[in-house]
């Protein structure tokens, strides 16, 4: 399976998993996948830590529209009650 992604994406998995500024951390295992219209932002790009799914995942945006297009989902879930803020 290939994954297409933007530079934009790229960098937000490389702040990511710089996030905790611990050096030994940055052998831990990142998982990307691809959501569909489902999960809590919408269908996309996403990714989380595979030591600590407990922690959720995040979407991965490949433009400011399509970020601005997954909060407004995001929201509306929140309201609704089907997803939770963390």
């Amino acid at each position: 399976m290939k994954i297409k992604m933007t530079h934009r994406q790229i960098r937000e998995l490389l702040d990511l998993s710089e996030s905790s500024g611990d050096p030994e951390c940055y052998d831990d295992m990142v998982l990307v996948f691809v959501e569909d219209d489902t999960a809590h932002s919408g269908p996309g790009l996403y990714c989380q830590f595979q030591e600590v799914p407990e922690e959720g995942y995040m979407f991965l945006a490949a433009t400011d529209e399509e970020e601005a297009s997954a909060e407004a989902i995001f929201q509306r879930k929140v309201a609704s009650g089907d997803a939770q803020e963390m």
